[in-house]
Protein backbone atom coordinates (compact mmCIF):
# COMPACT_ATOMS: atom_id res chain seq x y z
CA UNK A 1 0.00 0.00 0.00
CA UNK A 2 1.45 3.77 -1.17
CA UNK A 3 0.96 6.51 0.22
CA UNK A 4 -0.85 9.59 -1.55
CA UNK A 5 0.39 12.93 -1.22
CA UNK A 6 -2.77 15.73 -0.74
CA UNK A 7 -2.53 19.11 -0.47
CA UNK A 8 1.22 18.97 0.76
CA UNK A 9 0.85 15.78 3.21
CA UNK A 10 0.51 12.03 2.32
CA UNK A 11 -2.41 10.16 3.66
CA UNK A 12 -2.03 6.32 4.30
CA UNK A 13 -4.06 3.58 3.43
CA UNK A 14 -4.82 5.42 -0.47
CA UNK A 15 -2.66 3.51 -3.27
CA UNK A 16 -0.33 6.41 -4.89
CA UNK A 17 -0.43 6.98 -8.32
CA UNK A 18 1.82 7.79 -11.30
CA UNK A 19 1.85 10.56 -13.65
CA UNK A 20 1.18 8.15 -16.05
CA UNK A 21 -1.34 6.28 -14.35
CA UNK A 22 -3.43 9.33 -13.86
CA UNK A 23 -2.89 10.19 -17.39
CA UNK A 24 -4.16 6.61 -18.39
CA UNK A 25 -6.82 7.41 -16.20
CA UNK A 26 -8.24 10.64 -17.35
CA UNK A 27 -7.73 10.38 -21.00
CA UNK A 28 -10.40 8.19 -21.63
CA UNK A 29 -13.25 10.30 -19.80
CA UNK A 30 -11.38 13.45 -21.80
CA UNK A 31 -11.60 11.52 -24.85
CA UNK A 32 -15.39 10.52 -24.48
CA UNK A 33 -16.53 14.12 -23.29
CA UNK A 34 -15.08 15.52 -26.92
CA UNK A 35 -16.65 12.65 -28.99
CA UNK A 36 -20.01 13.89 -27.40
CA UNK A 37 -19.29 17.38 -28.30
CA UNK A 38 -18.63 16.52 -30.99
CA UNK A 39 -21.52 14.50 -32.42
CA UNK A 40 -23.72 17.50 -30.46
CA UNK A 41 -22.34 20.24 -32.88
CA UNK A 42 -23.30 17.84 -35.92
CA UNK A 43 -26.81 16.21 -34.86
CA UNK A 44 -28.69 17.03 -38.26
CA UNK A 45 -26.57 14.89 -39.93
CA UNK A 46 -28.08 11.36 -40.97
CA UNK A 47 -26.07 9.09 -38.73
CA UNK A 48 -25.68 6.32 -40.79
CA UNK A 49 -23.44 7.93 -43.38
CA UNK A 50 -21.80 10.19 -40.47
CA UNK A 51 -20.38 8.26 -37.50
CA UNK A 52 -17.59 9.27 -35.24
CA UNK A 53 -14.81 8.82 -37.34
CA UNK A 54 -15.89 10.54 -40.25
CA UNK A 55 -17.40 13.67 -38.30
CA UNK A 56 -13.87 13.90 -36.40
CA UNK A 57 -12.40 13.88 -39.71
CA UNK A 58 -14.68 16.30 -40.72
CA UNK A 59 -13.74 18.65 -37.95
CA UNK A 60 -9.86 18.51 -38.22
CA UNK A 61 -9.69 18.36 -42.12
CA UNK A 62 -8.73 15.73 -44.95
CA UNK A 63 -5.53 15.62 -46.23
CA UNK A 64 -5.39 18.04 -49.16
CA UNK A 65 -9.19 19.51 -48.14
CA UNK A 66 -10.65 17.25 -50.50
CA UNK A 67 -13.11 14.04 -50.02
CA UNK A 68 -12.78 11.03 -51.69
CA UNK A 69 -14.27 8.17 -52.14
CA UNK A 70 -17.86 9.04 -51.04
CA UNK A 71 -19.76 7.19 -53.74
CA UNK A 72 -20.16 3.81 -51.69
CA UNK A 73 -21.95 6.38 -48.86
CA UNK A 74 -24.07 7.61 -51.01
CA UNK A 75 -25.38 3.80 -52.45
CA UNK A 76 -25.21 2.56 -49.00
CA UNK A 77 -28.95 0.68 -48.36
CA UNK A 78 -28.92 2.57 -44.89
CA UNK A 79 -28.74 5.74 -46.21
CA UNK A 80 -31.08 5.09 -49.04
CA UNK A 81 -33.59 4.14 -46.70
CA UNK A 82 -32.87 7.14 -44.75
CA UNK A 83 -32.95 9.39 -47.90
CA UNK A 84 -36.63 7.49 -48.16
CA UNK A 85 -37.77 8.44 -45.29
CA UNK A 86 -36.90 11.71 -45.99
CA UNK A 87 -38.49 12.12 -49.37
CA UNK A 88 -41.76 10.70 -48.19
CA UNK A 89 -42.28 12.87 -44.90
CA UNK A 90 -42.24 15.65 -47.77
CA UNK A 91 -44.83 14.18 -49.44
CA UNK A 92 -44.25 15.84 -52.99
CA UNK A 93 -46.00 15.60 -55.98
CA UNK A 94 -45.39 13.17 -58.50
CA UNK A 95 -43.24 12.90 -61.69
CA UNK A 96 -43.27 12.34 -65.31
CA UNK A 97 -43.63 8.68 -64.40
CA UNK A 98 -46.65 9.95 -62.20
CA UNK A 99 -45.52 7.68 -59.07
CA UNK A 100 -46.29 9.14 -55.71
CA UNK A 101 -44.14 8.39 -52.68
CA UNK A 102 -46.72 6.04 -51.74
CA UNK A 103 -46.74 3.80 -54.51
CA UNK A 104 -43.18 3.57 -54.49
CA UNK A 105 -43.16 3.19 -50.78
CA UNK A 106 -45.35 -0.11 -51.50
CA UNK A 107 -42.20 -1.56 -53.62
CA UNK A 108 -39.17 -0.19 -51.37
CA UNK A 109 -38.17 -3.74 -50.34
CA UNK A 110 -37.42 -3.92 -54.13
CA UNK A 111 -36.62 -0.55 -55.47
CA UNK A 112 -33.95 0.07 -53.19
CA UNK A 113 -31.81 -2.25 -53.79
CA UNK A 114 -32.32 -1.61 -57.37
CA UNK A 115 -30.94 2.15 -57.26
CA UNK A 116 -28.45 1.04 -54.77
CA UNK A 117 -26.89 -1.49 -57.32
CA UNK A 118 -27.70 1.49 -60.50
CA UNK A 119 -25.60 3.96 -58.18
CA UNK A 120 -22.79 1.53 -57.24
CA UNK A 121 -22.38 0.23 -61.26
CA UNK A 122 -22.56 3.72 -63.07
CA UNK A 123 -25.35 2.87 -64.57
CA UNK A 124 -28.22 4.79 -63.12
CA UNK A 125 -29.95 7.48 -65.26
CA UNK A 126 -31.95 10.38 -63.12
CA UNK A 127 -35.64 10.93 -65.55
CA UNK A 128 -36.53 14.63 -66.84
CA UNK A 129 -38.27 16.96 -63.89
CA UNK A 130 -41.46 17.70 -64.59
CA UNK A 131 -42.27 21.41 -65.11
CA UNK A 132 -45.02 23.08 -62.95
CA UNK A 133 -45.84 26.50 -62.53
CA UNK A 134 -46.84 27.89 -59.48
CA UNK A 135 -48.12 31.66 -58.07
CA UNK A 136 -45.66 34.16 -56.55
CA UNK A 137 -46.71 35.37 -53.45
CA UNK A 138 -47.79 38.87 -53.82
CA UNK A 139 -46.64 39.38 -57.17
CA UNK A 140 -49.77 40.26 -58.46
CA UNK A 141 -50.61 36.67 -60.74
CA UNK A 142 -46.80 36.35 -61.59
CA UNK A 143 -46.19 32.56 -61.74
CA UNK A 144 -42.28 30.96 -61.07
CA UNK A 145 -41.66 27.05 -62.37
CA UNK A 146 -41.18 24.39 -59.97
CA UNK A 147 -39.08 21.42 -61.13
CA UNK A 148 -40.80 17.88 -59.90
CA UNK A 149 -38.29 14.76 -60.20
CA UNK A 150 -39.88 11.79 -59.86
CA UNK A 151 -39.73 9.97 -56.09
CA UNK A 152 -36.73 7.52 -57.48
CA UNK A 153 -34.82 10.72 -58.30
CA UNK A 154 -35.68 12.85 -55.07
CA UNK A 155 -34.44 9.57 -53.22
CA UNK A 156 -31.18 9.57 -55.04
CA UNK A 157 -30.86 13.23 -54.66
CA UNK A 158 -31.85 13.21 -50.98
CA UNK A 159 -28.81 10.29 -50.62
CA UNK A 160 -26.20 12.51 -52.06
CA UNK A 161 -27.33 15.53 -49.80
CA UNK A 162 -26.58 13.15 -46.97
CA UNK A 163 -23.49 12.86 -47.62
CA UNK A 164 -22.51 16.58 -49.52
CA UNK A 165 -23.98 18.75 -46.82
CA UNK A 166 -22.02 18.38 -43.53
CA UNK A 167 -18.82 18.73 -45.95
CA UNK A 168 -19.91 22.08 -47.22
CA UNK A 169 -21.64 23.30 -44.31
CA UNK A 170 -18.58 23.34 -42.15
CA UNK A 171 -17.40 26.53 -44.15
CA UNK A 172 -20.47 28.28 -44.83
CA UNK A 173 -20.76 31.82 -43.62
CA UNK A 174 -22.55 32.57 -40.19
CA UNK A 175 -24.87 35.28 -42.05
CA UNK A 176 -26.29 32.82 -44.39
CA UNK A 177 -29.55 31.46 -43.51
CA UNK A 178 -31.92 29.83 -46.35
CA UNK A 179 -32.13 26.18 -46.50
CA UNK A 180 -29.34 25.45 -43.65
CA UNK A 181 -29.52 22.94 -40.70
CA UNK A 182 -31.15 24.28 -37.68
CA UNK A 183 -31.54 27.93 -39.14
CA UNK A 184 -34.63 29.65 -40.82
CA UNK A 185 -36.27 33.00 -41.84
CA UNK A 186 -37.27 34.15 -38.12
CA UNK A 187 -33.13 33.53 -37.75
CA UNK A 188 -32.59 36.51 -40.26
CA UNK A 189 -34.81 38.67 -39.62
CA UNK A 190 -33.52 38.59 -35.63
CA UNK A 191 -30.29 39.37 -37.03
CA UNK A 192 -31.70 42.05 -39.34
CA UNK A 193 -33.10 43.54 -36.34
CA UNK A 194 -30.38 43.40 -33.80
CA UNK A 195 -28.16 45.23 -36.33
CA UNK A 196 -30.69 48.27 -36.66
CA UNK A 197 -31.01 48.36 -33.00
CA UNK A 198 -26.98 48.92 -33.11
CA UNK A 199 -27.30 51.25 -35.45
CA UNK A 200 -27.45 49.93 -38.87
CA UNK A 201 -30.56 52.01 -40.34
CA UNK A 202 -29.76 51.92 -43.60
CA UNK A 203 -30.72 48.72 -45.62
CA UNK A 204 -29.88 47.65 -49.16
CA UNK A 205 -32.29 44.80 -49.58
CA UNK A 206 -31.27 42.65 -52.97
CA UNK A 207 -33.32 39.78 -54.54
CA UNK A 208 -31.44 37.64 -57.38
CA UNK A 209 -33.47 37.58 -60.55
CA UNK A 210 -34.05 34.15 -61.76
CA UNK A 211 -31.25 33.10 -59.42
CA UNK A 212 -32.43 29.30 -59.18
CA UNK A 213 -32.66 28.84 -63.44
CA UNK A 214 -29.89 31.01 -63.79
CA UNK A 215 -26.77 29.64 -61.82
CA UNK A 216 -23.51 28.47 -64.12
CA UNK A 217 -23.44 25.08 -64.02
CA UNK A 218 -19.52 24.47 -64.52
CA UNK A 219 -18.74 27.53 -62.34
CA UNK A 220 -21.50 25.72 -59.38
CA UNK A 221 -19.49 22.46 -60.26
CA UNK A 222 -15.95 24.01 -59.47
CA UNK A 223 -17.22 25.11 -56.37
CA UNK A 224 -17.94 21.40 -55.59
CA UNK A 225 -14.57 19.89 -57.01
CA UNK A 226 -12.79 22.36 -54.32
CA UNK A 227 -13.70 19.94 -51.42
CA UNK A 228 -14.74 16.41 -53.07
CA UNK A 229 -13.12 14.61 -55.67
CA UNK A 230 -14.57 11.60 -55.96
CA UNK A 231 -15.78 11.65 -59.91
CA UNK A 232 -18.84 9.06 -59.44
CA UNK A 233 -20.40 11.91 -57.04
CA UNK A 234 -19.45 14.81 -59.24
CA UNK A 235 -20.87 12.75 -62.16
CA UNK A 236 -24.09 12.65 -60.78
CA UNK A 237 -23.76 16.32 -59.68
CA UNK A 238 -23.60 16.90 -63.51
CA UNK A 239 -26.33 14.50 -64.39
CA UNK A 240 -28.67 16.24 -62.33
CA UNK A 241 -27.64 19.46 -63.56
CA UNK A 242 -28.58 18.10 -66.86
CA UNK A 243 -31.89 16.61 -67.06
CA UNK A 244 -34.26 17.17 -68.70
CA UNK A 245 -37.23 19.76 -68.23
CA UNK A 246 -40.54 18.43 -69.32
CA UNK A 247 -43.49 21.14 -69.47
CA UNK A 248 -46.80 19.44 -70.91
CA UNK A 249 -45.65 17.94 -74.41
CA UNK A 250 -42.67 20.05 -74.50
CA UNK A 251 -38.82 19.07 -73.44
CA UNK A 252 -35.53 20.43 -73.20
CA UNK A 253 -32.23 20.23 -71.83
CA UNK A 254 -31.47 23.41 -69.61
CA UNK A 255 -28.20 25.11 -69.92
CA UNK A 256 -27.39 26.74 -66.98
CA UNK A 257 -29.52 26.76 -63.27
CA UNK A 258 -30.96 23.79 -60.92
CA UNK A 259 -34.31 22.71 -61.33
CA UNK A 260 -36.26 24.84 -57.98
CA UNK A 261 -37.64 22.04 -56.18
CA UNK A 262 -35.04 19.49 -56.74
CA UNK A 263 -33.80 17.80 -53.35
CA UNK A 264 -30.66 19.44 -54.21
CA UNK A 265 -30.46 22.73 -55.53
CA UNK A 266 -31.24 24.36 -52.01
CA UNK A 267 -27.50 23.46 -51.06
CA UNK A 268 -26.31 23.61 -54.75
CA UNK A 269 -27.86 27.32 -54.84
CA UNK A 270 -25.53 28.00 -51.39
CA UNK A 271 -22.47 26.54 -52.65
CA UNK A 272 -22.32 28.71 -55.39
CA UNK A 273 -23.13 31.75 -53.72
CA UNK A 274 -20.84 31.34 -50.54
CA UNK A 275 -18.02 33.30 -52.06
CA UNK A 276 -20.21 36.29 -52.31
CA UNK A 277 -21.06 35.55 -48.73
CA UNK A 278 -17.20 35.57 -47.55
CA UNK A 279 -16.08 38.53 -49.68
CA UNK A 280 -18.82 40.47 -48.17
CA UNK A 281 -17.51 39.83 -44.74
CA UNK A 282 -13.75 39.90 -45.66
CA UNK A 283 -14.52 43.18 -47.09
CA UNK A 284 -16.30 44.69 -43.26
CA UNK A 285 -19.80 44.41 -44.60
CA UNK A 286 -22.63 43.39 -42.54
CA UNK A 287 -25.01 40.81 -45.09
CA UNK A 288 -27.89 38.81 -44.08
CA UNK A 289 -28.98 36.38 -46.48
CA UNK A 290 -31.98 34.18 -47.27
CA UNK A 291 -31.46 32.22 -50.60
CA UNK A 292 -31.56 34.38 -53.26
CA UNK A 293 -32.65 37.67 -51.05
CA UNK A 294 -29.77 38.77 -49.17
CA UNK A 295 -29.98 42.49 -46.96
CA UNK A 296 -26.58 45.01 -46.30
CA UNK A 297 -27.27 46.70 -43.55
CA UNK A 298 -25.46 49.64 -43.53
CA UNK A 299 -24.92 52.50 -40.62
CA UNK A 300 -27.05 55.93 -40.91
CA UNK A 301 -23.73 57.53 -41.14
CA UNK A 302 -22.82 56.03 -44.30
CA UNK A 303 -26.31 55.94 -46.25
CA UNK A 304 -27.29 56.09 -49.94
CA UNK A 305 -28.78 58.60 -51.50
CA UNK A 306 -32.00 58.58 -53.71
CA UNK A 307 -31.95 58.58 -57.55
CA UNK A 308 -28.69 57.00 -59.04
CA UNK A 309 -28.78 54.79 -61.41
CA UNK A 310 -27.88 50.84 -61.49
CA UNK A 311 -25.83 50.26 -63.90
CA UNK A 312 -22.38 49.67 -64.31
CA UNK A 313 -18.65 48.24 -66.08
CA UNK A 314 -18.14 44.46 -66.55
CA UNK A 315 -17.30 42.43 -63.58
CA UNK A 316 -15.42 39.25 -63.72
CA UNK A 317 -15.25 38.67 -60.81
CA UNK A 318 -16.06 35.28 -58.76
CA UNK A 319 -18.95 34.28 -58.93
CA UNK A 320 -19.79 37.26 -61.21
CA UNK A 321 -23.41 38.62 -60.15
CA UNK A 322 -25.53 41.23 -62.05
CA UNK A 323 -27.46 43.92 -60.65
CA UNK A 324 -30.12 45.97 -62.39
CA UNK A 325 -30.46 44.35 -65.59
CA UNK A 326 -32.30 46.75 -67.35
CA UNK A 327 -30.45 50.07 -66.27
CA UNK A 328 -33.16 50.68 -63.46
CA UNK A 329 -32.99 53.46 -60.93
CA UNK A 330 -33.35 52.68 -57.34
CA UNK A 331 -37.39 52.36 -56.82
CA UNK A 332 -38.54 55.65 -55.04
CA UNK A 333 -36.97 56.99 -51.62
CA UNK A 334 -35.88 54.86 -48.64
CA UNK A 335 -38.91 53.12 -46.95
CA UNK A 336 -38.42 54.60 -43.22
CA UNK A 337 -39.92 51.74 -40.76
CA UNK A 338 -42.42 50.74 -39.23
CA UNK A 339 -43.99 51.83 -42.06
CA UNK A 340 -44.27 48.14 -44.56
CA UNK A 341 -41.79 48.27 -47.25
CA UNK A 342 -43.92 46.60 -50.52
CA UNK A 343 -41.11 44.65 -51.14
CA UNK A 344 -40.27 42.93 -47.67
CA UNK A 345 -37.04 42.00 -46.01
CA UNK A 346 -35.92 38.36 -47.29
CA UNK A 347 -38.92 37.25 -48.69
CA UNK A 348 -41.15 38.04 -45.79
CA UNK A 349 -43.10 41.70 -44.94
CA UNK A 350 -40.93 43.89 -42.92
CA UNK A 351 -42.36 45.25 -39.92
CA UNK A 352 -39.14 46.34 -38.25
CA UNK A 353 -38.82 49.33 -35.49
CA UNK A 354 -36.32 51.64 -36.85
CA UNK A 355 -34.51 52.18 -40.02
CA UNK A 356 -34.86 52.61 -43.71
CA UNK A 357 -34.11 50.29 -46.60
CA UNK A 358 -32.92 50.50 -50.56
CA UNK A 359 -34.93 48.04 -52.55
CA UNK A 360 -32.69 47.22 -55.94
CA UNK A 361 -34.31 44.79 -58.27
CA UNK A 362 -33.49 42.12 -61.19
CA UNK A 363 -30.05 41.06 -59.96
CA UNK A 364 -29.13 37.94 -62.10
CA UNK A 365 -25.75 35.36 -61.18
CA UNK A 366 -23.39 34.84 -64.15
CA UNK A 367 -24.23 37.88 -66.17
CA UNK A 368 -21.56 39.79 -66.55
CA UNK A 369 -21.26 43.11 -64.61
CA UNK A 370 -21.84 45.37 -61.57
CA UNK A 371 -23.82 48.11 -60.09
CA UNK A 372 -22.84 51.84 -60.78
CA UNK A 373 -19.69 52.22 -58.31
CA UNK A 374 -19.15 48.85 -57.00
CA UNK A 375 -17.17 48.17 -59.73
CA UNK A 376 -14.46 50.95 -59.29
CA UNK A 377 -14.41 53.00 -56.46
CA UNK A 378 -16.88 51.55 -54.20
CA UNK A 379 -18.54 53.30 -51.15
CA UNK A 380 -15.86 55.85 -50.17
CA UNK A 381 -15.62 56.71 -46.33
CA UNK A 382 -13.04 59.16 -47.04
CA UNK A 383 -15.45 61.41 -49.19
CA UNK A 384 -18.69 60.75 -47.69
CA UNK A 385 -20.44 63.71 -49.24
CA UNK A 386 -19.59 61.25 -52.86
CA UNK A 387 -23.11 60.86 -54.49
CA UNK A 388 -23.62 56.83 -54.86
CA UNK A 389 -26.01 54.11 -55.92
CA UNK A 390 -27.27 51.28 -53.29
CA UNK A 391 -24.38 49.26 -54.53
CA UNK A 392 -21.60 51.70 -53.20
CA UNK A 393 -22.35 49.63 -50.20
CA UNK A 394 -21.28 46.33 -51.73
CA UNK A 395 -17.81 45.37 -51.47
CA UNK A 396 -15.57 46.68 -54.88
CA UNK A 397 -16.45 43.98 -57.93
CA UNK A 398 -19.12 42.54 -55.96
Amino acid sequence: MGVEQRSGRAVEGVPTMTMDETAATVRPATAATHAAEIQARWAWVEPTVWNLRMLTALENGVKGGKWFSLIDKVHAMPNLRAACTRVKANAGAAGVDRQTSEMFERHVETKLPKLSQELRNGNYRPQPVRRQWIPKPGKGGEKRPLGIPTVRDRVAQAAVRNVLEPICEKDFAAHSYGFRPRRGGKDALRRVSELLEQGYTWVVAADLKSYFDTIPQSRMLERVRQKVSDGRVLGLLQAYLQQPIMDELTQWTPESGTPQGAGLSPLLSNIYLDPLDHQMAEAGYEMVRYADDFVSPRPASVSPLAGEPLTGEPYAGDPPVRFGGRGDRATGSPYPYPTRSPHGLLGAPSRLRAGRVWVARDFSPGRGSAVADASNAGFDHRHPARRTSPAGLLPRGV
